[in-house]
């Protein structure tokens, strides 16, 4: 069986049909495998709008929504959303909802260990040698709000991938030990941020306030 295209041409596959408009045959989903490549530079990695609106775009295609950690570039996003918008949405899937995008899916339990405090991670972007963080918990334990703490400007609140990444940063050297670089680094209080006056506070890190009312 043969096909014809729109310049009235006759192929033998969808394939032809492709080659003849100039786009090469694409895979029914480029981005069901992710590469083990080295992950993008943060500042590059595909932006939680891009993944958002690919994610809808592929579930009406009838695939399967990425990973909020894909390993994906903000140009490559901006390929596979152009990929999809020229692909026709499946007459099942069309009407059906791309799932919610939650970066703290699954994690939101585990970022309860971690107290309500100031805390330094390894810089994500290698801008610093140090990324500084206020992470507050509320009352119930219900929800985690996270702070940048950026020198000479106030607290800047960040949400979404950036809280979670900074979240996980925490987890991952150790709520303790994340306090403690904080202090060092500043010679501030790990628990209010107020400066640290005398060698005690310093060698506990934390003010003579806090340590009173049982910070540790």
């Amino acid at each position: 069986m043969t096909v014809r295209c729109g310049r009235g041409h006759e192929h033998q596959s969808i394939a032809e049909v492709r080659c003849c408009y100039g786009r090469p045959e694409r895979p029914a989903d480029p981005f069901a495998t992710i590469p083990g490549s080295e992950r993008p530079n943060p500042g590059d990695l595909i932006t939680e709008r891009q993944l958002s609106f690919l994610n809808k775009l592929r579930v009406e295609r009838g695939l399967k929504a990425l990973p909020f950690d894909v390993n994906m570039s903000k140009r490559e996003a901006s390929r596979a959303i152009d990929d999809q918008l020229s692909t026709p949405k499946t007459d099942q899937t069309a009407k059906e909802e791309a799932p919610r995008f939650d970066p703290w899916a699954g994690k939101r339990e585990a970022y309860k260990a971690i107290p309500t405090g100031y805390y330094a991670t390894v810089s994500a972007t290698g801008h610093n040698d140090l990324d500084f963080w206020f992470v507050r918990q509320s009352k119930n334990g219900k929800y985690t709000w996270v702070k940048r703490v950026i020198g000479g400007r106030a607290d800047t609140a960040v949400r979404g991938r950036t809280a979670a990444q900074a979240l996980d940063a925490i987890l991952a050297v150790g709520v303790t030990e994340s306090g403690n670089a904080f202090a060092d680094a500043l010679g501030h209080c790990k628990n209010c941020n107020r400066h640290l006056t005398d060698e005690l506070s310093r060698q506990r890190r934390v003010g003579p306030d806090c340590w009173a009312n049982g910070a540790r």
